[in-house]
């Protein structure tokens, strides 16, 4: 299967709380969802906290791939998993 730069973001009331790549393996080459690129569409879900899977298309452009329920998605591969529930108790957004 190729593997595309997908990223998930964990969204917590409408801001990014943490962004890392879907996949464990693959060239993400530096590739980073550009910070606000979907800071509309996050704003207006109807939801406190819920993950947003994003992947670069072959033109270079961003595309939405699914929304999802934020407390039985799964952390990607190198997110600190201890780390990550800190922030999501403390409030506190992460840095992408």
């Amino acid at each position: 299967m190729p593997l595309t730069r997908e990223f998930r973001m964990f969204v917590r009331d409408g801001e990014v709380l943490c962004c890392a790549p879907y996949w464990g393996e693959g060239l993400y080459e530096g590739a980073v969802p550009p910070a606000g690129a979907f800071s509309d569409v996050m704003r207006r879900v109807q939801s406190r906290f819920f993950t947003m899977d994003v992947a670069r298309r072959r033109d270079g452009a961003w595309m939405i791939v699914e929304l999802g329920d934020g407390q039985v998605a799964g952390l990607p591969p190198g997110v600190d998993a201890v780390e990550f529930y800190r922030m999501l108790m403390a409030g506190t957004p992460a840095q992408t």
